[in-house]
């Protein structure tokens, strides 16, 4: 996960592997159902838990992130899922075409 620049796309990567493994399709997205805690999230890509916390909440004002419940019981969904990839994959793809064009 660390060989991606950015890291919002590390936690992005790492928790579409983890709905690969995990996921159950949940509306037009995949739940991951795992307790993950964010001091986890920060060791798996290389940053702090209080940068986790930062990244998670601007991944759920983008809209590449949603989570259910609190605490214990939170779970993160990833909308808009499909073919193994997240969206925002696929949207990274497209960026990166257009920018050699």
């Amino acid at each position: 996960m660390q060989a991606r620049q950015h890291a919002d796309q590390r936690i992005l990567g790492l928790l579409s592997l983890l709905a690969e493994q995990f996921g159950v399709p949940h509306g037009s997205g995949v739940l991951i159902d795992v307790r993950l805690t964010h001091a986890q999230l920060a060791t798996a890509i290389g940053v702090t838990r209080s940068t986790v916390t930062r990244l998670l909440g601007d991944l759920r004002l983008r809209g590449d992130l949603k989570t259910i419940g609190k605490g214990d019981h939170e779970r993160f969904w990833l909308p808009e899922w499909g073919n193994g990839q997240h969206m925002h994959d696929q949207r990274t793809l497209a960026i990166r075409r257009v920018r050699r064009a």
